[in-house]
Parts: C-alpha cells; sequence; structure tokens
C-alpha cells in the first residue's frame, strides 16, 4: 500500500511537473512568439523610421536645392539691374552730355547770330558815320573853298584897293 501510495504520489508528481512543464513550453513558445512579434515590430519601426529619416533627407535636399536655385535666380536678377543700371546710367550721360552739346551748339549759334546782328548795326552805323563824315567833309571842304574863294576875293580887292590907294599916291 506505501507503494501504492509512493507510485501514485510519482504519477501525480509526475503529471503535476509535466503540466508545469506544459505551462511553461507554452509560456516559453507565448514568449517566444511575443519575442518574434515585438523583434517584427521593431524592425518594422526601424525601417520605417529610416525611410521617414531618409525622405526628410531627401525634402531637405530638394529645399537646398531650390534655394541654391532661388538664391542663383536672385543673383542673375541682381546682375541683370545692375547691368541695366550702369546701361542706363551711361544712357542719361550720353543723353545729358548730347543735350549739353546741343545746347551748347544752340548757344552759340544765337551768340554768332547776335554777334553778326550787332556788327551788321554796327557795320550800318559805321557806313552812315563814315557817310555823314564824307558829306560833312564835303560841304566843310566847299564852304572851306567858298570861305577861300571869298576871302580870297576879299584879299583880292583889297589888293586891288591899296594898289590903287599906291598908284594914287
Amino acid at each position: 500500500a506505501l507503494q501504492a501510495e509512493v507510485v501514485a504520489g510519482i504519477k501525480g508528481q509526475a503529471r503535476g511537473y509535466k503540466l508545469v512543464a506544459n505551462r511553461v513550453a507554452t509560456n516559453e513558445k507565448t514568449l517566444q512568439d511575443d519575442a518574434t512579434a515585438e523583434a517584427a515590430k521593431h524592425a518594422a519601426a526601424k525601417v520605417a523610421t529610416e525611410a521617414a529619416l531618409q525622405a526628410m533627407e531627401d525634402e531637405q535636399g530638394r529645399r537646398r536645392a531650390l534655394w541654391r536655385a532661388a538664391v542663383s535666380a536672385r543673383r542673375s536678377e541682381a546682375a541683370a539691374l545692375a547691368a541695366n543700371l550702369t546701361q542706363t546710367s551711361t544712357a542719361l550721360e550720353t543723353q545729358r552730355t548730347a543735350i549739353k552739346d546741343e545746347q551748347l551748339q544752340s548757344l552759340s549759334a544765337s551768340l554768332a547770330a547776335a554777334k553778326a546782328a550787332v556788327l551788321a548795326a554796327l557795320g550800318g552805323v559805321t557806313e552812315r558815320v563814315q557817310a555823314a563824315v564824307s558829306g560833312e567833309e564835303a560841304a566843310g571842304s566847299a564852304a572851306l573853298s567858298k570861305a577861300s574863294a571869298a576871302e580870297a576875293a576879299t584879299l583880292g580887292g583889297s589888293t586891288l584897293l591899296v594898289g590903287g590907294v599906291k598908284s594914287k599916291q
């Protein structure tokens, strides 16, 4: 009977060990499955994170490229504006010079015309003065000749008188 009890106890213990072993095996399998699932989740999260980081880097690279292109475009635009400004300044300076030259030529022509008019007027005055002086000289000469003739006639008459007085004496 003791032997039957010992055998029954051993069988009960063996069942308990089997039950515990089955539970341990089930727990190990569950833990293994959980670990595999966790590893898969971790791997998927790692892949998703790497993909997101790569997408961010790609977007950042694209934005940098756009920024560089925009900066280059602005530099080109600034260079074009500077060249346009230089060209406009040169054109304005050329135009100012041309206007000044035109004004100087116009002023010079006006002064030349005024000078010619003054000289013509002076020439007319000079001619009139010379004509008047010549006329006065001619009139003066004529008057002088008349006066000389009258004086000569007077003197000639005096001489006759003086000569007549002498001859009477």
